[in-house]
């Protein structure tokens, strides 16, 4: 089993801890021409097309690594989330940005520096499959986590603006109107 790391927005982090988020979308990169002149296949970084079972991917969110006995006696102090990983030296645990309702615990570190001995959300991939990102059905675009109160048509036209919205707060405007390639990769949270 392979094991590679993920990026994930705080928002999208809550829907996946909530269990509402079940699949993700990724651009697909193009490596360009080869010496030849000939196209190089795409190769997902998440793992292999068709292979279901075999790929892990572990997410990596914005945190903060405090002493250990800082924050055993914060918890006498009314905080509500408890750690979920130690450092391998056992002097530190690690703390989440997301969820987080008490002062700031020093410094928020960037999720893209998040070791992955701090990870307290491990995806067992499903399924991955390279699509065009305006093939999405509906029931994608509520496995990406997005939901509406609207009804049939509306409800529809509801969802798509709404993804279609955070696909471009992402990756700048009108990157959903250019319809790229994108790996569809769906997962299940590895339960502890």
């Amino acid at each position: 089993m392979t094991e590679k790391p993920i990026l994930f927005s705080a928002a999208m982090i809550e829907q996946i801890l909530a269990g509402n988020k079940t699949q993700t979308r990724r651009l697909i990169k193009s490596k360009g021409l080869d010496g030849h002149g000939c196209m190089q296949p795409w190769v997902c970084p998440y793992g292999k097309v068709g292979d279901s079972n075999k790929s892990r991917l572990w997410v990596r969110e914005a945190h903060a690594i405090v002493p250990r006995t800082a924050y055993v006696c914060s918890i006498d102090d009314g905080v509500n989330q408890l750690p979920h990983r130690v450092s391998p030296d056992g002097l530190s645990w690690a703390v989440y940005r997301q969820g987080w309702t008490r002062c700031t615990p020093g410094k928020w570190r960037p999720s893209i520096h998040m070791p992955r001995w701090a990870c307290r959300l491990v995806l067992d991939v499903k399924e991955i499959r390279a699509e065009r990102l305006q093939d999405i059905t509906v029931e994608d675009i509520i496995a990406e986590g997005f939901s509406t109160r609207l009804r049939e048509h509306d409800a529809v036209c509801d969802l798509r603006d709404q993804f279609a919205a955070a696909w471009d707060k992402i990756h700048g405007t009108g990157a959903y109107k250019k319809n790229p390639w994108v790996w569809v990769v769906s997962f299940e949270v590895v339960k502890a």
